[in-house]
């Protein structure tokens, strides 16, 4: 028996409720037609009320529906990745890059050549290239425009790329860009300069997986020509990618840089280990020339294809500038070294932008890994400009402040 005042049909009940909600949907979707028809925003509305006519045909199918939710047709946000391997942390967690600096790490003694060479010799000046002389680094999707890029000097190596509207090289005569590509390479472009929307030509093509060491060797490439050619891991003197070694915008605000830092020193602190110069001295990536194995330098050291034959350099790093053998390289310093800052540097009297700088030296540590003319810097990408650090920077002190970390650097045994 059923009780005074109980539902003997719970369907009818559900059949009306239904009416009910078809009739407030409705309702609602005519408010937001009229309010469309007076709004400067019409296309969000416009979305709105899609939404509210399927909400409208599945209540009349009798499909189950929420009609007390608010609709929004806006997904919602997906964070960037953040882990190794990724646009904000390049690199794999096994890169030389993003090794950690043990705390068993044994330094070179004071006597030391690479040492004597940081302490002693005095560069023009020191510095943050920031603005001029580092680089931009995009990440590109698969809408955007399709570049077709030329590396004019290397057998016109031609390459399709995905490059963001409005992207531009960094001042100065690298004209270095750098963009992370859909499929998870990075290609670094040297001497870039734009021919058209659609069209650009450079002096060096770069391309290493973002997920990678970052470093070499260069990789053999065909050419339109028939030929071919090597196309390093990136465009940097040590051979890897400028993404490299580089400090982010995201880090400088968060206040930590967690990876090795890429600084480069005067060209004649560099060694170059052969006893002729000149622009005859054969510089060249094995392979190049027609070499099909490994290769023995003058210096002894047998060294891969895609390596360079340049005598100097040291591992992570596996070539050099080009022209060190004309006589540029005159110091002591194999490219590729890696030097640190012991862990009692005192760090409170710094500058407070340096000291960030500093801080990764401690933990992390410098490769030496490009030529800067006469100077000594480190490198931080182009929308650092925008950071309460590159403020900090520019406030007074800095350049005093990174001599006293150049020259306090120690070579890592």
């Amino acid at each position: 028996m059923t009780p005074s005042g109980a539902h003997d049909h719970p369907e009818l009940e559900e059949s009306a409720e239904i009416d009910a909600d078809v009739a407030a949907a409705k309702a609602e979707l005519q408010t937001q037609i009229a309010v469309a028809e007076e709004s400067a925003d019409i296309a969000a509305l416009a979305q709105r009320v899609t939404v509210l006519e399927e909400r409208v045909a599945a209540l009349e199918a009798g499909q189950p529906s929420d009609p007390g939710g608010d609709p929004d047709p806006t997904p919602e946000p997906v964070p960037p990745a953040t882990g190794y391997g990724t646009f904000l942390k390049v690199g794999a967690a096994t890169s030389p890059w993003n090794a950690k600096l043990p705390a068993t790490a044994v330094f070179a003694p004071a006597s030391d050549p690479r040492n004597v060479q940081i302490r002693t010799a005095v560069p023009a000046g020191y510095g943050v290239n920031v603005e001029k002389y580092s680089l931009p680094l995009y990440e590109a999707k698969a809408t955007d425009p399709l570049v077709t890029v030329v590396d004019t000097k290397h057998g016109n190596n031609t390459r399709q790329l995905r490059i963001p509207t409005g992207a531009m090289p960094a001042a100065g005569t690298d004209s270095n860009i750098c963009v992370l590509q859909p499929d998870g390479w990075i290609l670094d472009l040297f001497g870039m300069k734009w021919v058209s929307p659609t069209q650009a030509t450079c002096v060096r093509i770069g391309r290493t997986r973002v997920d990678g060491s970052l470093c070499g060797p260069a990789a053999r490439v065909a050419t339109p020509s028939g030929g071919f050619t090597y196309e390093p891991a990136g465009t940097r003197a040590f051979g890897s990618s400028w993404a490299a070694g580089m400090m982010r915008a995201h880090e400088l605000d968060a206040g930590k840089v967690e990876h090795v830092l890429a600084m480069a020193l005067p060209q004649n602190f560099f060694r170059y280990t052969a006893s002729h110069y000149g622009p005859n001295s054969g510089e060249h990536i094995i392979g190049e020339r027609g070499e099909t194995a490994p290769s023995k330098g003058a210096d002894g050291i047998t060294r891969p294809l895609g390596c360079g034959n340049g005598l100097g350099y040291v591992a992570p790093a596996t070539e050099q500038d080009y022209n060190g053998a004309w006589g540029w390289y005159t110091g002591q310093i194999p490219m590729g070294t890696k030097f640190a800052l012991p862990r009692s540097f005192d760090l409170a009297t710094l500058n407070p932008a340096v000291r960030l700088i500093a801080q990764a030296a401690i933990d992390y540590g410098v490769f030496a890994s490009d030529a800067a003319g006469g100077s000594a810097v480190f490198y931080a990408e182009y929308a650092a400009k925008d950071t309460a650090w590159y403020t900090a920077l520019n406030a007074g002190g800095a350049s005093d402040s990174l001599r006293r970390v150049v020259q306090a650097l120690v070579a890592v045994a």
